[in-house]
């Protein structure tokens, strides 16, 4: 780096700050700091040039310890801790690019902002789509994967699982928002919509309570209850309907009790469906244990 003295045709000189290098085997600069004009006749030029020549060589000592090499020291005697967690995971990247693009990390600081959070929900929220799609598993152990990730993880267990109300409250909203971010990237084809159920067990032994008012109405049906398993198990399980576009990209989903019959789950997910995104004229694509007679 140094210090370059340009005269122009009216005797002025022009002061820049430059760097020398090579590219393609021809030696180039490139203007780092363009300091201004100063008048040679002038009598503080040569203090002018004495002070900006001393900034030269500061810049150029910050310029070699911000891009020194760094330089690595190991024993070939050490060995390694099995019980550290040194590896990481860099294929998530792809996931992070998606989760971003549909601005998802945005919802999620809106909606945080007027809360008293000591966690970050958005940290959390992406650390279960990452562990989702990677490896699925319990919360705890996406809890004890989270240094897989290059990302922020600054929570604790307990965080994660006080999380879960808060994001299930804003379950819908999300939905749309992801569907609306989808239709700006890309034309959907929603003419013709496929539908199915699958369903989660819970190694509980009891079902959950119907939760009743003061005339013996329910006001809140319990989720996992018995029924009829695809994994042929005999503990409570909770169904899930979930509605995808033609190219295969889910437009909604919905939870049901366990002991919901699969036909009895189509009606209310297109009929929500319909009503919240306006989608016209849909031909629903299901198998015999959902296109009943009724539906």
């Amino acid at each position: 780096m140094h210090l370059k003295k340009s005269k122009r045709k009216d005797g002025r000189v022009y002061l820049s700050i430059v760097r020398s290098y090579r590219q393609d085997g021809t030696s180039k600069t490139r203007t780092y700091k363009a300091l201004g004009y100063l008048d040679p006749n002038a009598s503080d030029f040569d203090k002018k040039v004495a002070e900006y020549q001393a900034l030269t060589d500061e810049l150029e000592v910050e310029y070699q310890a911000t891009h020194a090499p760094i330089a690595l020291e190991f024993s070939k005697h050490k060995k390694v801790d099995m019980r550290t967690t040194n590896r990481k995971n860099i294929g998530h990247a792809v996931l992070s690019d998606k989760y971003y693009l549909l601005e998802t990390d945005r919802f999620w600081a809106v909606r945080q902002q007027p809360k008293n959070f000591k966690y970050d929900a958005n940290a959390i929220f992406r650390l279960l789509v990452n562990q989702r799609c990677l490896c699925p598993g319990s919360k705890r152990s996406d809890f004890e994967n989270k240094e897989w990730y290059f990302e922020r993880s600054d929570f604790t267990e307990r965080d994660i699982y006080r999380a879960l109300d808060f994001f299930a409250l804003y379950k819908d909203a999300l939905i749309a928002r992801i569907n609306k971010q989808i239709a700006k990237k890309q034309k959907r084809n929603t003419s013709e919509v496929y539908y199915d159920t699958t369903n989660y067990y819970f190694e509980i032994d009891e079902d959950d309570l119907d939760i009743y008012d003061e005339s013996g109405e329910v006001i809140e049906e319990g989720l996992r209850k018995r029924g009829v398993s695809k994994e042929h198990r005999k503990t409570p399980i909770v169904s899930m309907g979930l509605l995808m576009d033609e190219d295969g990209i889910p437009l909604h989903y919905e939870l049901f009790a366990g002991n919901t019959n699969d036909c009895l789950t189509a009606m209310p997910v297109l009929k929500k469906v319909k009503n919240k995104y306006d989608l016209g004229r849909i031909v629903m694509v299901a198998d015999k244990g959902i296109n009943t007679s009724d539906n």
